[in-house]
């Protein structure tokens, strides 16, 4: 893929997931919305967009292309849940109860263990309806797309949970250093990624 000012990020993040290293600090919006450009998350944050370019084909340089694109939906329904739905449902419950701890004996309050519930509940929502409902019918090649817009919502409302974990959170940073508090923003910043990686994917079946 050609990398420039005008790439879209969702369809290279498809190709590359990694570079979800450089983009998600600066903008998640990527993830619901494939128009958003490579100048679109510069210009946001103030960057030089060359500079920023630049930095993204740096990154990729070395990266295996996924071949995402090349895959018919019913597999991608497939990598969707055996790499992240499956992942969602043993990782969520276990970190709600370090969140919970981290919170009351080290944060001292409860913002993060409030923003994180939020995104527990509407990812377990997403998955659930992805699995029970809309997947069932892509697999069978009918019309999922009924439930374009009810998954569309749910997948917004999960990127302003992280938006707003990231908020409370000083994105995923511990200041002072804890290494408790370090330990459970690493794990907040993966499931950040998992997230946003699953995602895109689902945009992509929607586009196939």
């Amino acid at each position: 893929m050609a990398l420039d000012k005008a790439t879209r990020v969702q369809h290279l993040f498809i190709d590359y997931p990694n570079i979800g290293e450089v983009i998600r600090p600066l903008s998640l919006k990527f993830a619901v919305d494939d128009t958003v450009t490579v100048e679109d998350v510069a210009v946001k944050n103030n960057l030089d967009v060359e500079a920023v370019v630049n930095d993204l084909k740096d990154f990729v340089e070395d990266e295996h292309v996924t071949n995402y694109v090349n895959h018919t939906k019913q597999d991608l329904t497939k990598t969707v849940h055996d790499r992240y739905i499956e992942d969602l449902k043993d990782e969520l419950p276990v970190l709600h109860e370090y969140v919970k701890k981290v919170s009351k004996k080290k944060l001292k309050d409860e913002n993060v263990h409030h923003a994180y519930d939020k995104v527990k509940q509407v990812l377990n929502d997403y998955s659930e309806l992805l699995e029970d409902t809309v997947h069932p019918l892509v697999v069978s090649d009918k019309h999922a797309e009924v439930y374009n817009v009810e998954v569309e919502s749910k997948e917004k409302e999960i990127v302003k949970g992280f938006e707003k974990l990231r908020d409370v959170s000083n994105d995923y940073n511990s200041e002072p250093l804890d290494a408790d508090v370090e330990f459970v923003y690493d794990r907040l910043e993966r499931l950040e990624q998992v997230a946003v990686e699953m995602i895109a994917l689902e945009q992509l079946i929607r586009r196939k």
